[in-house]
């Protein structure tokens, strides 16, 4: 600050020595890394605004999804005045209890009597120095609006806290530059001029699916281990049984998984091959599934073993926070069959095996899921892993590697 006039030192200097002594580490990250944020907090420190807003109740939708074949069913833009401080938040879906999908969350979200909407939700987006801190914890929805797909699916807007900021970004990465796109790949979107150099960025998990289904043993090598742990001989499975992972377990790369205080036995990585699925599938053939992929991704399926074996089913052993590691980005058109997939420790490689090896193969899983159940833009279909050959502790790294994607790398914490 070499350059700085003395009035205006001091100015910063009297501004610094107002700010909260308390502040914690990811709020300060989260208004460095937000401008918007920061001068919503900055405009509140000076006197300059107040926690709320107007909104414009016959502005544009930012995100108007008319463009795309849907139809408005509901839209509530009352009050035109929004305070964040007269939000009141209504728990619909206790801790404790199981999520609500589809139209069974539709028709729960629509008994709350609420009139906010999508406006409201963009405007937080916007003005996002203005949520309160304990908003944090929930999936807070609007339900003043509502959306009717092409074929009659329901929606609302919601806004989520995650990587410290409630908006995620999408962008096309090619070489060491991120083009910004507006909309989702997964859907219709435009490429925008704004690029940023990759080492620039956070990467967050490439795409939060609608439904995580993970294969079950469907390696070999896996089939094989566990037959020799259990002292029996190996047993193969006999059609592809897909089990399924909590969506609100998912990370991105270079993020912490953490270790909760009562988890004592080994907990385990699983490095796999993940299928994104681009657009809607039902009762389609091995022959054409692949055509209904969007791209692959890598996925850690970290595992607590004795949990596993003492539980009736695998909630705690695979669904704790932060254990659905998924990224760094998705790569398409590639051939899922000529993977290598390789696990390292600490640098050290754990496990080294190809797709190739796979009991079923992606486009077998697809055509055996969706012969059940419409698989959508955006789910995705974790592959399966060789097997786990160590346990991993706080302090460790953990690194998949898929050849022609890149390397998923995660930090093992302990729970403070």
């Amino acid at each position: 600050m070499a350059d700085v006039p003395e009035w205006y030192a001091a100015f910063v200097g009297a501004v610094v020595a107002q700010l909260p002594r308390d502040i914690d580490e990811a709020t300060a990250k989260g208004l460095t890394e937000s401008p918007k944020a920061l001068e919503e907090a900055l405009r509140g420190l000076l006197g300059g605004g107040e926690a709320g807003g107007s909104i414009d109740a016959s502005a544009p939708f930012q995100n108007d999804k008319t463009t795309e074949g849907w139809e408005l069913q509901v839209d509530e833009s009352e009050p035109a005045q929004i305070s964040v401080d007269s939000i009141e938040l209504v728990i619909f879906i206790e801790e404790g209890q199981p999520d609500l999908i589809g139209e069974d969350m539709v028709e729960h979200v629509l008994a709350i009597p609420s009139k906010l909407g999508q406006r409201h939700a963009e405007y937080l987006i916007d003005h996002q120095g203005v949520i309160p801190e304990e908003f944090r914890r929930y999936s807070v929805i609007f339900p003043g609006t509502v959306w009717t797909d092409s074929v009659g699916n329901h929606y609302v807007p919601y806004i989520k806290y995650r990587q410290e900021a409630w908006t995620i970004d999408f962008g096309i990465v090619e070489g060491g530059v991120v083009t910004e796109v507006s909309g989702s790949p997964l859907d219709e979107h435009t490429v925008t001029a704004t690029t940023h150099q990759l080492s620039q960025v956070r990467l967050l998990a490439p795409v939060i699916p609608g439904m995580l289904y993970a294969a079950g043993p469907n390696h070999r090598g896996h089939v094989e281990g566990m037959a020799a742990r259990r002292g029996t001989p190996p047993s193969y499975p006999d059609r592809p049984s897909p089990n399924y992972r909590s969506v609100h377990a998912i990370i991105g790369s270079e993020e912490n998984i953490v270790v909760p205080k009562d988890c004592s036995g080994a907990v385990q990585p699983e490095g796999q091959l993940a299928v994104v699925i681009g657009k809607k599938a039902r009762k389609v053939s091995v022959d054409e599934a692949l055509d209904y992929v969007f791209g692959y991704t890598i996925g850690n399926d970290i595992s607590q073993r004795p949990w596993q074996q003492e539980d009736r089913t695998m909630f705690r052993s695979k669904n704790c926070d932060t254990w659905k590691p998924m990224g760094p980005w998705i790569v398409t058109g590639l051939d899922p069959t000529a993977f290598r997939i390789i696990v390292r420790h600490n640098g050290i490689v754990w496990e080294d095996f190809s797709s190739s090896e796979q009991i079923w193969s992606a486009a077998e899983w697809i055509h055996e899921l969706s012969n059940y159940a419409t698989l959508h833009p955006g789910d995705v279909i974790w592959m399966g892993t060789q097997g786990a050959d160590g346990d991993m502790v706080p302090g460790d790294t953990i690194e998949v590697e898929i050849s022609g994607i890149g390397t998923l790398k995660n930090y093992v914490v302990a729970e403070e």
